[in-house]
Formats: C-alpha cells, structure tokens, sequence
C-alpha cells in the first residue's frame, strides 16, 4: 500500500479511507487499483478523508464524484471529510458542470416539425437581411448618383487601382500559364485526330470568352476582397 497516495483502515462495517499529498491524473491508476482491492461486501459506511489532501485537480476529482455514485448504487452510507475549502470547490465544481452536461444529454429531442419550422424561420430571418441590404445599397446608390457632389471621385479612383489595375500583372500571369497548359493538354489530344491546327482557335475561344472573366473574378476576389476583409 502506497501511503504517499491513500491509507485504506477497515474497522468491522465502517471503511476510511484517507488520501495523502497530491491526488491528480497522474496516480489515479494506483489510487483505483488498490481501491479495487477492498471487499465492500462487508461494509456499510465509508469515510473519504481528505484532511491531509494538499492538491486535487479535476481528473482526480471526476474519478471521485464516479466513485460516489457507485457506492450510492450499493447503498453505502458516505463520509467526506476535509477542512480545506479549495478540494471541497473543486469537488463542488466538477459535480455541478457534471449535472448540466447530463441534463443537456437528457434533453429531449426536437421532432422533425420543429427542426423543419426553425429552419425556415431562420432561413426566413436570413432571406429579410439580405433583402434589406440590397436595398440599402440600392438607396444608397440612387442617392449618391441624384447628388454629384457627395461622390467620392477620388477615394473611387484609388480602390479601383489598388484592386484592378495593380492586379493586372498577376491576372496576367495565372491566364498565360493557364492558357498554356490548357494549349499543351489539348495539342497531346488533337494530335490523335489530326485536328491540332484548331488549338489557336480553340484557346481563342475557351480561354478569351469563357477563362479569362471567370480567373479574373476568382484573382479579384481572391487578392483584393480578403484585403477589404483585413
């Protein structure tokens, strides 16, 4: 018996046990495994001394509310004794968050016409912001182009540099390298049926009409949109 750790005394139908020192998830396991040594058949009340306990953390504390409740199963009466208010708050602590997370376990659960119904409440609440916000803007807008002088000429003319024309070069760069790979996939498959004159034309079409807005938009939202969001 470790008697760093816990004394176990059995006095006829009364069992004490005493923790020493510092009882966290560290010796748990020695502290269980000599409890599990001990007959309880034979006894009816149990002393939990923590008088000369010096430090309990929480592990060590949900162990003992767990050991509580199997002994309140058998029904054993249960002893705590301790003077020191900081063991007996953590015991306190662990045993009310224990509660609440069993009474949020043990809540009922919603049935599908209430999941249905707040969903499209919230959907609902969601649809009348973002209609809001169209609106604002679009009085904003109307506002702003019925009054020439509450634009912003200047404030307007520095955001579209910062966010189109300095993003030129990479556009640039992420359309050329995408046209060419997309010129050296096609030429290995056209190869096949002859048809590889066409991929001037093909990139023509593909890349200019249909590529080339879309890696713009994504560039543009990509650069300059998370730097608004910073």
């Amino acid at each position: 018996m470790n008697k760093n750790y816990l004394a176990i005394t059995n006095l006829d139908s009364k069992l004490s046990l005493e923790f020493f020192g510092e009882f966290n998830l560290y010796n748990i396991t020695t502290i269980d495994n000599q409890i599990n040594e001990v007959d309880f058949t034979k006894v009816k009340i149990i002393d939990l001394n923590f008088s000369k306990l010096e430090f309990l953390d929480t592990a060590a504390a949900l162990y003992i509310n767990s050991f509580q409740k199997k002994l309140f199963k058998k029904n054993l009466q249960i002893d705590v004794i301790c003077s020191n208010l900081t063991i007996l708050d953590t015991l306190a602590l662990v045993k009310k968050e224990q509660l609440k997370e069993h009474m949020l376990q043990t809540k009922a659960k919603k049935s599908i016409v209430e999941i249905i119904g707040v969903a499209t409440y919230n959907n609902y609440l969601g649809f009348l912001s973002f209609i809001s916000f169209l609106g604002e803007m679009f009085a904003t807008k109307i506002h702003y182009l019925m009054s020439y002088k509450n634009i912003r000429f200047k404030e307007i003319a520095f955001e579209l540099n910062e966010s189109m024309v300095k993003a030129f070069g990479i556009i640039a760069l992420t359309s050329f390298l995408i046209g060419l790979v997309v010129a050296y996939q096609s030429a290995y498959q056209l190869k096949i049926y002859g048809a590889n004159i066409f991929i001037v034309d093909m990139l023509g079409i593909s890349i200019l009409r249909e590529l080339a807005p879309l890696i713009t938009a994504i560039v543009i939202a990509g650069r300059s949109g998370s730097a608004f969001t910073a």
